[in-house]
């Protein structure tokens, strides 16, 4: 299965658009402003990637809270 990871990457302003990040990491990413509204499949951990201003949908934010073992219903 494919993984792509990104390590380091500045992504401040970027656009997910309709995108499937599933197996997609982020580690120590700038995502200031990111927008995330319309991917799906997404999983970030907000302790290690800087994302002030990422805008999400709501269906997308349990991704978020993945590591935390956290169901939301």
């Amino acid at each position: 299965m494919l993984q792509i990871r990104f390590r380091e990457s500045t992504l401040n302003l970027s656009t997910f658009m309709g995108v499937n990040l599933a197996n997609t990491h982020f580690d120590s990413c700038p995502l200031k402003e990111a927008n995330f509204t319309t991917a799906y499949n997404v999983q970030i951990d907000p302790e290690k990637n800087k994302m002030k201003g990422a805008k999400f949908s709501k269906e997308n934010v349990a991704g978020m809270l993945e590591k935390y073992k956290i169901s939301i219903q």
